[in-house]
């Protein structure tokens, strides 16, 4: 690091994607070394990033307490019409068309989660590259969405809820059948609890992103289709309870 910032003038930037899924190991030598060019007043940067869901277990690492001083800036839901913008765009410089109305239909499936975003564009691009058509369609989509959908729950939805305890669980059914959003009252009442005594399951799930409070007194869904994986895995996930 220090041979490269003597070696250029305007200092060094150091990008980690993904890094709810680096080696904990490695990410402490990386902080450490950071650290240690900081120290010396040198001109370095450090920009990371992750699913919002999985990443405080990084942040907040016994020894990676440098990491806890970074600004932090959470991505929010992207607008459907841009969304459908840019993956036209996106889809018509690699080649490829779309028909009439499918750039919408990809769009509304992303509900403007960025990581969704990815996953929709890739699978249903990647269908019609496999089918050897320059035209992506109505049975493209529909397939991409599918395939997007389940590496969705097994990459970002599954991994979230693993990482939280059965009241957390528990909290989240309550959640699941009352609506996409609730009143955190009705959510207490459907666990025979006040919304005191849920009031610390809610901040946790409140911290981890995986739920929002649109409102006062409301709660709400964080992550695009967690409410219908609960309901469709419902018997399975009351077991662990």
């Amino acid at each position: 690091m220090r041979q490269t910032i003597s070696k250029n003038e305007n200092g060094l930037l150091i990008t980690l994607d993904e890094v709810q899924d680096a080696e904990l190991d490695e990410v402490r030598t990386l902080s450490i070394a950071i650290q240690q060019v900081i120290g010396e007043d040198l001109d370095i940067a450090f920009v990371f990033a992750g699913l919002p869901s999985m990443i405080e277990s990084i942040i907040n690492g016994k020894t990676l307490t440098f990491l806890r001083r970074a600004l932090p800036f959470d991505l929010k839901a992207v607008a459907v019409t841009e969304v459908s913008y840019s993956l036209e765009e996106t889809i018509e410089a690699s080649g490829m068309e779309l028909q009439p109305g499918i750039a919408g239909q990809l769009a509304e499936a992303t509900q403007g989660y960025p990581f969704m975003i990815q996953l929709v564009g890739y699978y249903a691009w990647q269908l019609a590259r496999r089918a050897h058509t320059p035209i992506i369609g109505e049975e493209e989509a529909e397939r991409g969405i599918a395939t997007a959908r389940e590496r969705f729950c097994a990459m970002v939805i599954e991994p979230a809820l693993r990482r939280i305890p059965p009241t957390c669980i528990a909290y989240l059914l309550s959640m699941a059948s009352l609506g996409q959003t609730s009143s955190t009252s009705m959510v207490a009442d459907a666990l025979n609890k006040t919304p005191q005594q849920v009031s610390s399951v809610r901040s946790r799930l409140l911290r981890e992103s995986i739920i929002e409070a649109p409102s006062y007194g409301k709660v709400s869904f964080a992550i695009p289709y967690m409410r219908d994986y609960l309901y469709e895995h419902k018997a399975e996930l009351e077991v662990e309870l």
